[in-house]
């Protein structure tokens, strides 16, 4: 009880001045093309994305966690119909894209095995149907850094000749809860001596 009473005092005392939650995402949408659309949907599409403080941890191996502290992060993989384009389907479709997420730690190292599987989506026109317009992976081990690669990309139904919809969106986050770290040393004599002062004249 003594040890665990000392350690919350000491965690006080050096404690986390500033926490929150960081977001970073790609997205590609619709079905891709080379010249007007290079960000949409297609097999063998790469999207490379990491943490706004990868690079930071990679170059300083010992010491950033002097700086701040991860709390918690997670990788999620979104595919998503937004219906925006207003277009109309008379009959269902059904949308399935398997993927492929290669992960990457603080260090830099690669984190194995990568992690494989398949999104799906559909539509159904017909009143009082329910569809599902959104799936999500959150990944089983997740990095500051990953790559998601697409692999083969199945529509049907209603979309089958024409591919991808233009209001598809696959998107890649990383979510990192991190909490920036300060000394009693360090912080402002009037905090640390005296306390907050006032002054009611």
């Amino acid at each position: 009880m003594k040890r665990l009473l000392f350690l919350l005092i000491f965690c006080a005392a050096y404690a986390c001045a500033s926490a929150g939650v960081t977001v970073v995402s790609a997205r590609q949408k619709g079905a891709y093309h080379a010249t007007t659309n290079p960000g949409g949907i297609a097999a063998a599409q790469v999207t490379y994305l990491q943490d706004d403080q990868y690079g930071f941890m990679v170059s300083n191996p010992t010491t950033w966690d002097d700086v701040f502290a991860n709390c918690n992060h997670q990788n999620r993989v979104i595919l998503r119909y937004e219906e925006s384009a207003r277009v109309y389907y008379s009959t269902p479709w059904t949308l399935q894209v398997n993927c492929t997420l290669k992960k990457w730690d603080e260090t830099g190292t690669p984190i194995a095995p990568d992690e494989y599987f398949m999104l799906e989506i559909d539509y159904d026109p017909a009143a009082g149907t329910t569809y599902n317009d959104k799936d999500v992976y959150v990944a089983t081990d997740p990095g500051y850094r990953v790559q998601l690669i697409v692999g083969t990309v199945t529509p049907s139904g209603a979309i089958s000749g024409s591919g991808v919809p233009a209001d598809v969106v696959l998107e890649t986050e990383i979510e990192v809860t991190r909490s920036y770290i300060f000394s009693q040393l360090s912080a402002p004599g009037s905090i640390t001596n005296s306390g907050v002062q006032s002054d009611n004249t």
